[in-house]
């Protein structure tokens, strides 16, 4: 165990990394848009630096150890209410649903009591109980796009700023109960301490936040946070998984007040919030003011502007972009009351909002049930219940005054050491309109869907593991790019084998069905078409050493559209990875090549890529030709690490890349980015 604790904690953040990625991957298919992941990312990993406390860990808690299946957890927790708190964290071994790999997996994260060894640390108190990080991090594509060459076209206009992208990141901790720290940003083409940014980044973040969960005042966030309560239908800012590589990962866990480090400059609340607790009544309160992209415009019946649309890209480049930039204000009110047994959490929710100018939508008939006006209101109960081996969980939420209820129902079921179940049902109405959603949903708007998923884990042995899922869902109104009712389905089913400490190999196989507008020649009307994507996928990962790992993947996808002539469209990807640790000089060096050949945007394929520590580059990767990235990690000195990444992109079939003022002549991406982090 000795030569485990030591050795072992490599090997199983790796294999939360790699968790980590198959997530990330699956949810950018689904939603098809490219997001900051820093947020679930500190979520998956928030227990690298302060461990879990088994003796007061919840089913919430434990489940973000991806490692651990929902027999594991059951057994953790009935192990503890039959024998009382865990004495030491070997006493994990009588758990009979506890194998020796997920055991050692557990260890560098989870403790049983306080550190006993802070008694005999030489160092000054003062110094330990402070701890911070900042990050510096440089990019810029060698390439310039035309929007860095000035232009008579009025549409085409040139960027303020230079190509350059500058992000810097500072986070410290007090006796890990006191956390606070920034981010700030400024995108390819933005000023920099000058025009629209005389004072620096474009982009800038703080926050402060203190949590005892043993007080009365139990948690409170200043400047920018997140918030979420219950299963995120009523109120839920940041990202939440969902449908994933991990099955039965359905249950929304993270639950209260975070701070904000993420780089979204829209999707966050900058304001403050309080949690203050007596016995198993927690309440919960938080107060934020935004400004806001947006486009705005006169109103036709008053004085006052309108504003029909939020601006998400957070790029201030052009007079156009820095225009919309902060152009709209938005005021939010919100709490939640929960009432926490041993068993049973049971909560309430409210969230008002209110916006300096009226909401106008486009005026066209998917919209016809969409929010529009000055203000709203949201609010909804929510319930959790855990049994010796199963959990129920939902929430019911309604806005404008009990317009547009809606609710979901889910359910964790163990049927044994070797099988769990999941199940979740939704119904959320057409014109149930939303402040902040991050529900379990098929769409990334959280109304207009009706939907099942039903998934099993099987695990035949502790080498083997069978996941599969199927979510049928339908939408009773139009969507954009769907002028009529319609629905669809997704099903996954994946196997994978293990051999600890030499390989890893899955094989994915997903077919997904929607609909989708069409034309038909010789009418002016759309009609509706289904389409079929098939997605086949096989993954390896070799531990050839402990210092060399090989990592290779083919990925082959067939996209069918009813009505349309001709042949159906394919996609295929096809690299190979390599990571090499150089223990002596304290590097390690990955590098990837890849090759892939896609007919259309409908055939695209996505995949994650290893990245400077913070950023994450998941391309989708379009048309045909090849891609390769070296990506160096260094420790330079104690706590002072240096990462270097170049990576390439040549495309056969192409001479210009992108269109407007982000069009790229020539058929080459070169992309640099350099990253220093220093530990204090």
């Amino acid at each position: 165990m000795l030569f485990c604790l030591i050795i072992l904690p490599v090997v199983s953040f790796a294999q939360t990394e790699d968790d980590f990625e198959r997530d990330v991957e699956t949810w950018v298919n689904k939603e098809e848009n490219a997001i900051d992941f820093q947020d679930l990312y500190e979520q998956t990993t928030q227990f690298q630096n302060k461990k879990l406390n088994l003796n007061k860990a919840t089913y919430e808690d434990l489940s973000r150890f991806s490692f651990l299946s929902s027999s594991q957890i059951f057994a953790i927790l009935n192990h503890r209410m039959r024998f009382g708190d865990l004495l030491s964290i070997y006493e994990l071994q009588v758990i009979e649903e506890l194998d020796e790999p997920t055991i050692i997996k557990m260890i560098p994260y989870v403790m049983v009591n306080d550190n006993p060894y802070v008694f005999f640390n030489s160092k000054p108190r003062l110094e330990r109980s402070f701890r911070h990080e900042l990050v510096l991090l440089y990019a810029e594509r060698l390439e310039r796009a035309g929007g860095y060459f000035a232009s008579n076209d009025s549409s085409n206009t040139p960027f303020a700023g230079s190509p350059q992208r500058i992000v810097m990141r500072y986070k410290g901790e007090y006796n890990q109960k006191i956390r606070f720290g920034f981010v700030s940003e400024k995108d390819a083409g933005e000023d920099f301490f000058t025009g629209s940014n005389p004072q620096g980044f474009d982009f800038n973040s703080v926050y402060i936040t203190y949590k005892n969960d043993r007080g009365i005042v139990r948690n409170i966030v200043l400047g920018d946070f997140q918030a979420t309560f219950g299963q995120g239908l009523t109120f839920g800012s940041g990202l939440f998984f969902g449908k994933s590589s991990q099955i039965t990962n359905i249950k929304c866990n993270q639950n209260g007040f975070r701070p904000n480090r993420s780089l979204n400059e829209n999707d966050f609340l900058r304001g403050g919030g309080i949690t203050i607790g007596y016995g198993t009544v927690e309440l919960s309160s938080f107060i934020a003011r935004n400004r806001m992209d947006g486009t705005l415009s006169d109103s036709d019946t008053s004085e006052s502007f309108i504003f029909s649309s939020f601006a998400s890209t957070g790029l201030h480049r052009t007079q156009t972009e820095i225009t919309k930039k902060n152009s709209v204000g938005r005021t939010m009110l919100g709490g939640n009351l929960n009432w926490k047994l041993q068993r049973l959490s049971v909560g309430y929710t409210s969230v008002f909002v209110a916006y300096d100018y009226p909401f106008v939508p486009q005026n066209v008939l998917y919209n016809q049930f969409r929010f529009s006006g000055g203000s709203n209101f949201n609010q909804g109960v929510n319930y959790s219940y855990l049994a010796s081996n199963w959990v129920l969980f939902g929430e019911v939420s309604s806005s404008a005054f009990l317009q547009g209820i809606s609710y979901l129902q889910g359910g964790l079921l163990s049927l044994g050491k070797k099988l769990d179940f999941a199940f979740l049902h939704r119904d959320i109405a057409k014109d149930y309109t939303f402040v902040y959603s991050s529900a379990f949903t098929e769409s990334s708007t959280i109304s207009n869907e009706k939907g099942t998923y039903m998934g099993f884990v099987w695990r035949p042995s502790y080498k083997w593991t069978v996941n599969l899922y199927h979510d049928i869902f339908a939408h009773e109104w139009l969507k954009y790019r769907v002028d009529a009712p319609s629905d669809g389905s997704d099903f996954m089913s994946e196997i994978q084998f293990s051999e600890r400490k030499k390989f890893i190999v899955y094989a994915r196989f997903q077919l997904r069905h929607k609909s989708i507008n069409t034309s038909v020649f010789g009418s002016n009307l759309n009609v509706l078409a289904h389409t079929r994507k098939c997605q086949v996928r096989f993954n390896a990962q070799y531990f050839l050493s402990p210092e060399l790992t090989l990592k290779a993947r083919a990925e082959w996808v067939q996209f069918e559209k009813q009505l349309n002539i001709g042949a159906p469209e394919h996609g295929s990807l096809a690299y190979i990875d390599i990571t090499k640790q150089f223990s002596k000089i304290k590097t390690r060096i990955s590098c990837r090549y890849s090759m892939f050949n896609t007919d259309s945007y409908d055939s695209r394929i996505y995949t994650f890529e290893s990245d400077v520590m913070y950023s994450y580059s998941i391309p989708a990767y379009q048309h045909s030709g090849s891609m390769v990235y070296l990506l160096i990690k260094s420790r330079l000195y104690k706590g002072i690490d240096l990462w270097i990444r170049y990576s390439r992109t040549i495309y056969s079939n192409i001479n210009t890349i992108g269109s407007g003022v982000d069009k790229i002549e020539g058929n080459k991406l070169t992309d640099l980015k350099i990253q220093l982090s220093v530990k204090f």
